[in-house]
Parts: structure tokens; sequence; C-alpha cells
């Protein structure tokens, strides 16, 4: 785990630049293959996940369990009370047909979303993965 992963996990962002300006790779995988935009969507840590997008940060990159940073925002929507993570995601262009080990897009882990406005919100998402009817959802 490099300090940009540690630095991901808040929506703080002068610690993700001075990061990023030592030169410390955006895309570095820690031992369970999570880069820093896998972390910052567990995280919750919105703003993280918009800056590192800025960024470039490669948003199709796996981790050890197949899973994209997309995959890791879908499941955390609950804790998040937010699709915002999944919206960023898709406006950047996500790829929303990656299946993980188990076989599973992000959109099957929408199931798992207790919130059920939100649930809704992120289904319609992903199975509409265009930038304007991202945009229309709140």
């Amino acid at each position: 785990m490099t300090v940009l992963h540690v630095a991901s996990q808040s929506n703080s962002v002068a610690p993700l630049y001075f990061f990023k300006r030592l030169g410390v790779s955006i895309d570095a995988k820690d031992d369970n293959g999570m880069t820093a935009l896998h972390w910052a969507a567990y995280s919750c840590a919105e703003i993280s996940v918009d800056y590192l997008l800025a960024w470039s940060a490669n948003l199709n990159l796996t981790d050890n369990l197949g899973q994209t940073a997309l995959h890791t925002a879908v499941r955390r929507v609950d804790e998040a009370e937010s699709v915002r993570s999944i919206k960023f995601l898709l406006l950047k262009g996500a790829k929303t047909h990656v299946k993980d080990k188990d076989g599973r897009t992000a959109l099957d882990y929408c199931g798992m979303i207790e919130n059920t406005k939100l649930r809704s919100e992120a289904i319609t998402m992903l199975q509409k993965p265009k930038m304007w009817d991202c945009l229309v959802l709140s």
C-alpha cells in the first residue's frame, strides 16, 4: 500500500496532490490489487474519486477479486448514502460489463443496496450508462 492509497481514503485533496506531485504512481496496486481509486470508492471518499479521475486514474483496473472501482462503488452505496461515485466513474467511461472472478458485474451487486431509492438510481445508471442518463439522476 502506498501513501497515495492512504491519502485517497479521505476527502482531503491536499495530500493527494502532494503525493501526485512527488511522482507516486496513481495506478499503483496494493497487495490486494487495489488502486487509490478502489480505496477512494471503498472509503466513500467522493471528492477523492473525482480528483483521481480528473488526474486520469485508470478506472477499469481490477483488483485480485477481478473488481473495478465501479464494483467497489456499488458495494459501498449504503455507506456513502449516495450514488455520486458511480456517476463520476460512469461519466469518465467506466466499463459496466466487466465481470469479477465470481462472474458478477457492478450491476449484479445492486441487489445488495438496501436503500431502495439509491438502488433504483444505481440500477438505472448501470443499465443505461450514457452520460445524459447519469446527469439527470440526483
